[in-house]
């Protein structure tokens, strides 16, 4: 039996065909088929199976609402930055609190009573009297804070007086040749200060200093109710006059960087890419174990807190510094399990992103280092949820040399000035959240925006949400892409603000950028709780119902019926050898064309017409895609 394809058909419609069947990759393997319609057996055309419809609340539970479609939200933000998709294969339990990116925004847990808010920060203050040479010392019990400056060592009681009264101290007590101070530290009232070619000097809580140490020490370090110094290769235990103790000597080429207590054991770095742990033994400081960083990376600061070990890293490259942040745990002597949590620069010419300088509060890790090629920024590693942002935003790209807190305002000093923690607020802060897509490539409707805000009332402030379906728009907040899609201002602004409309907004991934201007006077700031985005999914998946005609009639347009004997058998075999096979539909009076799998070929049975008599139908299944090109 010969199977009616394109190379013996000449005119198809007019010999009663409706689809062209084409089953494989050459045009010449494809088949007419007839269709038997009628009410009885009509061809059903409909979209894929539809999700649920009922309120999702899988993304943020504070954000249930008795709606239809999927909601992306935040109403939480101290996960921390650096999460680029919301909906991963493998989540975290934070990522539901995670963002992109912030700027100028507090991004903190919320202290105990307090509500989950977001709000701007404080604007950076430029006190460009002062210069910083060394890390901010405090002593015990006393507000006073000691950094070095040159050959002199400084200190004042105030570093947020519009002017503060500073005090320079001559750390060799007026004799011998001065010295650049290179190490400052404390232990209990008593300062230590390393002077170049002066050995080690200490400052009573009087005020006296005086000679203690001929330890001509290029660095040093307070810890454990030790000092330690370092004379190029060589770290030492110091201790008063000649009687400083070896503890090791690297090669000639290396130098000491970094030493921090880390409960049971003192961490040292070295530019040889080692972290060398000391243990004390009878009462002696003994080298118990070393770990290797990554090949070509150096360690210039640390921190401790409940076995976990920050690490501020430098990487050079024939172009510049790159900087990064770990955690790490320490177990037994050594560092285990670092996990990067953020890196600076990327080879940038000229500039050195190391994060020199880290230092420790109640409840946080605090970071420095120089941002892109314009300015140094303060960033918080918050202890209790692991989430990192950037706190402070100072406006030149100068090295931070000290961190320290004064009223819980930071404080970042570097060579050429001191950033502080204005009272007022910054005049604009943005936040960029992750890409949403509820792990499915598919094409959606994005359909409203919300925010949730208290009542804006201060003159000129103001919240803006933009959205973008752009995933390259995270990494630039002002990428072309950005589109504003609502603003609450003093004017009408309720506390929680009604579903913006989206108009035609499609595309597998959304992204929010959520922008807070501060009141003319910088004075007052906006407060958002939550922000989201709706959406539906545009189901592309088509699934096709055709009634093929497998008898031995062929119904023609204005003719009496055909009967070709053994025509019905031969288009049913031939159906059923491309059962799970791909397959090209074409409608021959329509023209639409459907590409995708053959998903069923049942057996044929009767159907009856409204009029006339029956026909065998096999009712053949067919999944896939319109085709538009």
């Amino acid at each position: 039996m010969t199977l009616p394809t394109t190379s013996n058909v000449t005119y198809p419609a007019a010999e009663g065909y409706h689809v062209l069947l084409t089953y494989g990759s050459d045009a010449g393997e494809n088949l007419y088929l007839q269709l038997f319609l009628n009410p009885e057996e009509p061809m059903v055309t409909r979209t894929g199976e539809a999700g649920q419809q009922s309120p999702d609340v899988a993304a943020n539970p504070e954000d249930f609402r008795p709606e239809s479609g999927r909601l992306f939200s935040r109403s939480r933000f101290d996960g921390g930055e650096g999460l680029d998709f919301a909906h991963r294969p493998e989540p975290n339990k934070l990522d539901g609190r995670r963002y992109w990116d912030s700027r100028n925004l507090d991004i903190r847990p919320a202290e105990p009573g307090d509500p989950e808010e977001l709000r701007l920060l404080a604007d950076a203050d430029r006190l460009s009297t002062l210069s910083v040479d060394s890390e901010f010392v405090r002593i015990a019990d006393s507000t006073r804070v000691f950094w070095a400056d040159g050959n002199d060592v400084k200190w004042t009681g105030d570093l947020l007086a519009g002017t503060p009264t500073v005090t320079s101290e001559d750390p060799e007590g007026g004799g011998g040749t001065p010295g650049a101070v290179v190490g400052l530290g404390a232990l209990g009232r008593t300062v230590y200060a390393a002077v170049t070619g002066e050995g080690i000097h200490t400052r009573t809580w009087a005020g006296v200093w005086s000679h203690w140490s001929d330890l001509a020490a290029t660095a040093m370090w307070c810890v454990k109710g030790r000092v330690l110094g370092a004379v190029s290769n060589v770290l030492y235990e110091a201790a008063a006059a000649a009687a400083s103790t070896v503890l090791k000597t690297l090669e000639s080429n290396a130098t000491w960087t970094a030493v921090v207590d880390a409960g049971h054991v003192i961490l040292a770095s070295a530019s040889d890419g080692v972290v060398y742990a000391f243990a004390e033994e009878a009462g002696t400081l003994v080298l118990k174990e070393q770990t290797d960083m990554n090949p070509g990376e150096v360690v210039y600061s640390m921190a401790h807190r409940s076995g976990l070990v920050f690490l501020g890293t430098a990487e050079s490259t024939p172009s510049g510094v790159i900087g990064r942040f770990y955690v790490s745990q320490v177990s037994g002597n050594r560092l285990r399990n670092a996990q990067l949590v953020h890196q600076w620069g990327s080879g940038d010419p000229a500039f050195d992103h190391t994060p020199k300088v880290m230092t420790m509060t109640r409840d946080s890790v605090w970071v420095a280092a120089i941002e892109g090629t314009a300015e140094t920024d303060l960033w918080r590693y918050h202890l209790s949820t692991a989430g990192f942002s950037r706190h402070l935003v100072c406006g030149a790209a100068t090295v931070p040399r000290g961190i320290t807190f004064q009223e819980d305002r930071a404080i970042v000093g570097t060579a050429d000035d001191v950033w502080r923690a204005d009272t007022l607020y910054a005049a604009q802060g943005w936040l960029i959240t992750p890409l949403a897509d509820f792990y499915s490539a598919a094409s959606k409707s994005w359909v409203g925006v919300r925010v949730d805000s208290d009542t804006l009332t201060a003159a000129g402030s103001s919240v803006k949400l933009y959205y973008s379906t752009d995933p390259a728009a995270i990494q630039d907040p002002a990428h072309s892409s950005w589109t504003l899609a609502l603003t609450l201002s003093p004017a009408g602004t309720t506390v929680l603000a009604t579903e913006q409309a989206l108009t035609e907004v499609t595309g597998r991934y959304i992204a929010l950028k959520l922008e807070l201007n501060a009141s003319t006077d910088q004075t007052g700031t906006p407060v958002v709780r939550s922000i989201s985005a709706r959406m539906f999914e545009n189901l592309e998946d088509v699934v096709l119902r055709l009634p093929v005609n497998v008898s031995d009639v062929i119904e023609r347009p204005g003719k009496i019926p055909l009967r070709v004997p053994g025509r019905g058998d031969a288009v049913a075999a031939a159906l059923r050898l491309r059962d799970r096979e791909p397959a090209l539909v074409q409608f021959l009076r329509s023209g639409e064309r459907y590409r995708g799998q053959v998903e069923s070929v049942p057996e044929a049975r009767v159907a009856m017409a409204a009029r006339g008599s029956g026909r065998l139908v096999s009712v053949v299944q067919i999944r896939g895609l319109e085709v538009t090109s």
